[in-house]
């Protein structure tokens, strides 16, 4: 005591304050690499099935960067489809197209059994509701 008054001395737990000094200045941690579809191995056609040149392409440069394995762009059979469609040629890869119907806000069809669209499993046909995409 010092003329009658109590007086208490702080002394810092050093250890501890560096250790919360390190925590509260250090450098974010690194986010996270954002999630990839499981592409399941699934090979992916997109067609343009439009009169806008270059659709298809940006449909197939979209789902590339998702991670899936798309076929270069092409132009459908027929320039007037009213809706995208997605068909599922491959029934093991049903799960992958409903993906990608998702993506386009498309429906999933399923080709006829037997019938083949080359090596693809799954075939996007876009069409003139091509403005609902969430890609582009």
């Amino acid at each position: 005591t010092v003329n009658g008054l109590v007086q208490d001395i702080v002394r810092p737990n050093w250890p501890a304050v560096h250790a919360l000094v390190a925590h509260v200045f250090a450098p974010p941690e690194a986010a996270a690499p954002p999630a990839t579809p499981a592409t399941g191995g699934a090979r992916i056609a997109v067609e343009n099935g439009t009169t806008i040149g270059g659709l298809a392409g940006a449909a197939a440069t979209y789902l590339s960067s998702l991670g899936y394995t798309v076929d270069p762009a092409a132009d459908a059979t027929s320039t007037d489809v009213a809706v995208t469609r997605v068909t599922v040629y491959n029934p093991a890869k049903r799960g992958i197209a409903d993906m990608v119907a998702e993506s386009f806000g498309a429906e999933v069809q399923t080709a006829p059994a037997g019938a083949t669209h080359g090596a693809d499993d799954i075939v996007v046909t876009l069409g003139q509701d091509h403005g609902t995409f969430e890609g582009f």
